[in-house]
């Protein structure tokens, strides 16, 4: 069975630009602790970026570093997860 950090990872990368990563698109994975904590830890390794307190998005990489997406693109994706 894959770590919950790979899952986690795993659906983050199969959401198009801009789209939110709510923890309540994960509870099915885990409890909320887990979630929170894997979140976390993604955000510190750079492969999620927080927009709020509880939700994160994908960032987009560039040849130079990371960004996150236009607020424009976030505000136009049809639903959150």
């Amino acid at each position: 069975m894959p770590s919950f950090l790979s899952q986690t990872t795993r659906r983050a990368s199969g959401l198009p630009d801009g789209m939110l990563l709510c923890p309540s698109a994960l509870l099915h994975l885990g409890s909320r602790a887990v979630v929170d904590q894997a979140k976390s830890r993604l955000a510190r390794k750079g492969e999620l970026m927080r927009i709020s307190q509880s939700a994160s998005v994908q960032p987009i990489q560039t040849r130079f570093s990371s960004r996150l997406p236009t607020a424009d693109k976030v505000l136009a994706c049809p639903s959150t997860l």
